[in-house]
This record gives C-alpha cells, sequence and structure tokens, in this order.
C-alpha cells in the first residue's frame, strides 16, 4: 500500500490577499445586505510600541477594505 501525500508550500503575500478579498466581499455584502457599515475598535490598557505598531497596521488594513 502506497501513501501519497500532497503538500503546498504557503505563500505568505497569497493567503494574506486571499483574506483581504474575502473580508472585503463581506464587508460590501453587510453594507448593501443590511445597511451595516462595520467599524473597527481596539482597546488597549498601556502605551506598548508593539500595540502601538499592531494597532496602526490593522487601521491600514481596514481603510483598505472600507
Amino acid at each position: 500500500m502506497r501513501i501519497i501525500k500532497r503538500m503546498r508550500i504557503l505563500d505568505g503575500a497569497e493567503l494574506r490577499d486571499f483574506i483581504k478579498e474575502r473580508q472585503a466581499k463581506q464587508v460590501r455584502a453587510l453594507r448593501q445586505s443590511w445597511r451595516v457599515f462595520p467599524k473597527l475598535v481596539i482597546f488597549y490598557s498601556s502605551k506598548n510600541p508593539v500595540t502601538e505598531t499592531y494597532m496602526q497596521l490593522k487601521e491600514k488594513n481596514m481603510v483598505k477594505i472600507f
């Protein structure tokens, strides 16, 4: 008995683009069907450079989607 495993190398950029496009489609569907306008809200409790960078990246990505 021979087992053949098919492997696929993940391309990070391809995966990122797929996720962004899927999110954009979901937002468009919400806007058109339900007149819902999603918003990004991030709560954080302390000034941390890592948190600041995370928030900036999320804001930048959400602007592209909306």
